[in-house]
């Protein structure tokens, strides 16, 4: 999501100028374990769910456990680079709360300049990380179907979103007896615009755990000629 996108951004830059300054420690360098512990969890979730992608250097694409190493080796430096005591005595209740104020105070201030220059230059926070990641055209890489028995046939819905200045058209994709990413085809996406299509799964007769199957959707952009999808569901 854009948004949460966008917050993780703005959360990372403000700590990470915090941690360099050296300012207000030892509150930062817990800030800085807390993050990092909860980044390494996602990016394990997504490695465990079969993510090709986990997203987190923009137009550089890394697999989930690349992340979840990074992650690790931070928290480990983190450890090591850990405030001396004296500092953690001198982080007595009433200036923790005066810290803890002027960060969420600097977040804020930073969160709202960075949307404002992302509105001014791309015209919206979501086209913003779009350009930075590379897309031209933006779909979820994991479509989760929730929960399902041996022999279901699922749908779910999705948003494709079009980045680039002109129409595109999704002309096909994956069709077979366990996925079906076509029967709406073909449809055309305006400039800037997104449209919602149906994915079709059909559960295999398997034992209990985690079904994921891959597919692709094909466009005419020549920027984006496919648009892969991680589909998913936990059998029952």
């Amino acid at each position: 999501m854009p948004a949460v996108q966008y917050s993780v951004v703005t959360w990372e830059f403000v700590l990470g100028s915090l941690l360099v300054l050296g300012a207000f420690r030892p509150l930062p360098w817990i800030l800085a374990i807390g993050t990092f512990f909860a980044f390494a969890v996602v990016s394990g979730h997504l490695g465990m769910i079969g993510q090709a992608n986990c997203g987190c250097f923009g137009a550089i694409k890394a697999s989930p456990w690349a992340a979840f190493a990074v992650d690790i080796v931070a928290v480990a430096a983190l450890i090591f680079a850990r405030p001396k005591r004296i500092e953690w005595q001198r982080a007595t209740i009433e200036p923790l709360l005066l810290r803890t104020a002027v960060l969420l105070g600097g977040t804020l201030a930073t969160f709202a300049i960075i949307a404002l220059g992302c509105t001014l230059f791309f015209g919206s926070i979501a086209a913003t990380l779009a350009t930075l990641q590379g897309e031209s055209l933006s779909a979820p890489s994991y479509v989760n179907f929730g929960s399902a028995k041996p022999g279901d046939r699922l749908e779910q819905t999705i948003a494709i979103k079009n980045w680039t200045a002109k129409p595109v058209r999704l002309i096909g994709g994956t069709s077979d007896c366990s996925c079906v990413t076509t029967s709406e085809m073909p449809l055309t996406i305006p400039s800037g615009e997104s449209l919602t299509l149906t994915i079709k799964l059909a559960v295999p007769e398997s034992n209990a755990g985690a079904f994921t199957r891959i597919a692709s959707i094909w466009t005419d952009c020549d920027q984006q000629r496919t648009i892969p999808l991680r589909l998913g569901c936990q059998v029952e």
